[in-house]
């Protein structure tokens, strides 16, 4: 996945992040899947918490389309060191 977060100026504790799943595009029909999600985000600093909640959109070429639900609540502060992009 690859994406992209957005911060809230007024309110800094606050956000929202988009992704898209690496190697989705425009032709739906082919290719093993596609998926595009919106999250909101919730953060607080000085507790070490926060949580992130949003819908992805899946499709896959059987055609089949899902709405994904996801609502995630933060356990750990320790930044995991997750690499960032796409794979070549």
């Amino acid at each position: 996945y690859n994406g992209i977060a957005v911060a809230n100026a007024a309110k800094p504790d606050k956000g929202d992040v988009v992704f898209v799943l690496c190697a989705s595009d425009d032709d739906l029909g082919t290719g093993a899947y596609d998926e595009l999600g919106r999250f909101s985000t919730v953060t607080k600093p000085a507790k070490g918490t926060g949580s992130i909640k949003g819908v992805s959109q899946f499709s896959s070429p059987a055609p089949s389309a899902y709405t994904c639900k996801w609502k995630l609540k933060r356990t750990n502060a320790t930044n995991p060191q997750v690499t960032t992009a796409c794979p070549s």
